[in-house]
């Protein structure tokens, strides 16, 4: 979007400028759609991330199978933490490989809430 301002002085002078303001409309949060909670160091858990300044807190995350039993849920907690992730585990047990569901309610810091959604490719 434009926008324009004139300026004019009682003595006739003008001053005219306009900028342009881009708006982003992407909120920064972002979900792996793969991981390997194998025990090597690198994707080990599946965790909220976000960008500086954008998300005040994490409010619920959950993970579902394709059936919909909920397997993970975590609430109340800042996003970029691995040890609020996902291991892979329910009950203390290693879930199958295969496709996973996880829904993230996310409190931006103007106030507003998002619910984001998405899938995860559980690997070995």
């Amino acid at each position: 979007t434009e926008y324009g301002v004139r300026v004019e002085t009682l003595a006739g002078c003008v001053a005219e400028d306009a900028v342009v303001v881009w708006v982003d409309r992407r909120l920064g949060v972002y979900v792996r759609n793969a991981f390997s909670p194998d025990g090597d160091g690198i994707n080990d858990r599946l965790v909220v991330y976000a960008r500086r300044g954008v998300v005040r807190r994490i409010r619920s995350f959950r993970v579902f199978t394709r059936w919909g039993s909920e397997v993970y849920r975590a609430l109340n907690f800042e996003p970029n933490d691995e040890a609020v992730g996902w291991d892979g585990r329910f009950r203390g047990r290693d879930l199958d490989v295969g496709v996973y569901v996880w829904w993230a309610e996310v409190e931006l810091v103007d106030g507003t809430v998002q619910l984001l959604k998405g899938d995860v490719v559980l690997l070995r």
